[in-house]
């Protein structure tokens, strides 16, 4: 019997196929909580995403132990007003228990020195490694590849802008609008994976 795109569209996926889709959404969902987390300065959720052994490479910032790197962060992110890193397109290898990724992101931050602010938008890539312990995925490394940068100074940023009023204005730690809502998002997620 000939294989045609039709038949082979109504055929059910294998269980291989299902456990590679399932490795891949939950990859996916590591990478958004990493950003949720670093965005938020949500230090410790950001600590239990990497395995205990892992490194990160984020250029002249930090190279060294990821434990080291999330505990550096608040040093780091000091002059960090704003901060937002947005995910793109994602490829990952699987084998196993083990596996690769190439993430493409833009990371925007307003950074406030001596009074004066300047945005710096930062276009790359991570270049991941993910190991799968107990049933959970996490970062084993994780090295930041910059395709490009932009640096405007003064910032072009300006939150006062009328057509911003009445917004709720997003901010790090537990006073963030959405905090309460990332809780239970987390709480949820947590639940569904067991732990």
């Amino acid at each position: 019997m000939q294989v045609t795109r039709e038949s082979k569209m109504t055929q059910r996926p294998t269980d291989l196929e299902l456990r590679e889709l399932c490795d891949r959404e939950q990859l996916r969902e590591l990478v958004f909580a990493y950003c949720r987390a670093i965005d938020r300065r949500d230090f410790a959720a950001l600590d239990a995403l990497y395995h205990p052994d892992a490194t990160d490479h984020h250029g002249r910032l930090f190279q060294g132990p990821a434990r080291a790197f999330v505990e550096r962060l608040p040093e780091i992110m000091a002059s960090m007003e704003i901060v937002s890193h947005n995910v793109t397109n994602a490829s990952f290898a699987l084998d196993g228990d083990r596996a690769e990724g190439e993430i493409y992101f833009f990371a925007f931050h307003r950074l406030v020195d001596d009074g004066s602010a300047r945005d710096m938008i930062l276009g790359g890539r991570y270049a991941d490694r993910y190991r799968r312990v107990a049933g959970t995925w996490k970062i084993e490394h994780r090295a930041v590849i910059a395709d490009w940068i932009q640096v405007h100074d003064p910032s072009l940023c300006d939150l006062s802008m009328p057509e911003l009023e009445g917004s709720l204005l997003g901010r790090p730690g537990p006073g963030d609008p959405a905090a309460e809502l990332l809780e239970r998002l987390g709480r949820r997620s947590a639940d569904a994976r067991g732990t």
